[in-house]
């Protein structure tokens, strides 16, 4: 009899199916844009009235006059100190007394304008509390601009003005200035000369 056909062997089993391996969450990137960094205390307020006086429209007068007779003064004052007491005198606190001075001789270049019960109004301040613009360092680099005042400047000769701007300056570099001296400042300077500036508004 002829040998009966071979039975085709079982095909084996298929491997049963490994589960798909999870994708990989893509990375979070920081999103893109400027860091916004919240204002407070001195740079806030510095800002809020910066923005503010841009409100009030402005007219620049830009003169050139003499000033030689004002680098023999400093000379003379700062050997007199030298020989003295020590200390020494610069531009800006001659040129801070001499605005003082100017506003006393013109009391109307201390007023000021605003919105009270929404009229506008002019302000005539009793005392000229001048304003000192100081540019400090912060432990991180960071810099910042604070105008402290001196107040009832009109009242002090020049050698109590230059202790009370002195004073100022100390203080707020070791970070001693408090409220009370950044309220009431009726005009203010600013020196942006060591940066080269010769003008500025």
């Amino acid at each position: 009899a002829p040998a009966a056909p071979a039975k085709p062997a079982a095909a084996a089993p298929a491997p049963a199916a490994k589960p798909a391996a999870a994708k990989a969450e893509p990375a979070t990137e920081a999103p893109a844009g400027p860091e916004y960094v919240t204002l407070r205390g001195p740079a806030a307020a510095v800002a809020k009235n910066m923005n503010a006086s841009i409100e009030v429209p402005t007219a620049t007068s830009v003169r050139a006059v003499p000033v030689k007779l004002l680098f023999d003064n400093r000379i003379v004052i700062n050997n007199h100190l030298k020989r003295a007491r020590g200390g020494k005198i610069s531009f800006t606190h001659l040129i801070g007394y001499a605005m003082v001075q100017a506003i006393k001789a013109m009391p109307s270049m201390n007023y000021s304008f605003q919105e009270k019960d929404g009229k506008p109004t002019l302000v005539k301040p009793e005392h000229i509390n001048f304003g000192l613009a100081i540019d400090l360092v912060k432990p991180n680099g960071d810099r910042q601009l604070v105008v402290a005042g001196i107040k009832k400047a009109e009242t002090l000769n020049f050698f109590e003005f230059w202790q009370a701007y002195e004073d100022i300056v100390r203080r707020a570099r070791d970070g001693k200035l408090g409220m009370d001296d950044f309220t009431g400042v009726t005009v203010s300077l600013t020196n942006p000369g060591g940066l080269g500036t010769v003008h500025s508004v």
